[in-house]
């Protein structure tokens, strides 16, 4: 697997707790570090974030499948327990009414409360399967620096990703302010990780996935450039050594 499709290497921080702890999965620093990266780990397994292998697809689209069933069950439920708050604080014809929609909603409520267990149970169980997946492919990196200086530099490998609008604007100029129409030129300039050259903006042509593509080297690894986040040469090497470096 690529570094940078390894959602770990974005929080090297708790990354490293883990892979430190991955022989005692029970002592509190592996536990504490797997809880802060949980949410992280939800979203990037949600939008398909890094998911190459074809067994670990199979088991992201169950989790898709598992988290919308989830999600029905619990809004049934839900809107339940609403209707049950609801019709004790109503009278004449509104209760009536809501009497209908309780009779209606009374056995699927029941029936979907132990379903809604055991796929939250699944949902968990996945979830380790996704971090266990992460980690065979994780190896500290940069571990010279200090750990604020590492979670810059792995918060900077953001930018590779969904950069399009930063580079080329939005194309409905109409219904967005001034700044915004003008977001092209005011990310002018671009620099990319992986051959450590700057680029115009003007001179990206391609994309994947709302990912700017270097014309130079032809990788995913741009990041634009303005006066809140100039990226000097020596910060240049450091980042390129994190995600492209020889070992990775």
């Amino acid at each position: 697997m690529e570094r940078k499709n390894n959602i770990l290497y974005y929080f090297p921080v708790q990354a490293d707790i883990l892979y430190k702890n991955i022989n005692n999965i029970k002592s509190r620093e592996f536990k504490n570090a797997k809880k802060d990266i949980s949410v992280p780990l939800t979203n990037a397994i949600i939008s398909g974030y890094g998911i190459e292998d074809d067994n670990i697809k199979k088991c992201h689209i169950i989790y898709r499948k598992l988290l919308k069933i989830t999600l029905f069950f619990a809004f049934v439920l839900f809107a339940f327990l609403i209707v049950i708050v609801l019709s004790d604080k109503s009278s004449g014809g509104l209760e009536e009414s809501l009497e209908k929609i309780l009779a209606w909603l009374i056995i699927p409520a029941f029936l979907e409360f132990p379903f809604l267990i055991v796929t939250s149970i699944c949902l968990v169980k996945f979830k380790h399967k996704f971090l266990n997946y992460y980690l065979e492919s994780y190896k500290p990196r940069c571990t010279q620096y200090p750990d604020d200086f590492r979670d810059r530099l792995a918060k900077t490998g953001f930018e590779m990703f969904n950069n399009y609008e930063k580079i080329k604007g939005f194309e409905d100029a109409d219904e967005i302010d001034n700044l915004e129409k003008n977001l092209n030129t005011y990310y002018e300039n671009c620099v990319c990780i992986s051959c450590k050259r700057h680029i115009k903006c003007s001179k990206i042509s391609q994309f994947k996935d709302y990912s700017a593509i270097c014309p130079e080297c032809g990788k995913i690894s741009i990041i634009p450039e303005n006066s809140h986040n100039n990226i000097d040469n020596v910060f240049l090497s450091v980042l390129n050594e994190y995600w492209f470096g020889e070992n990775i």
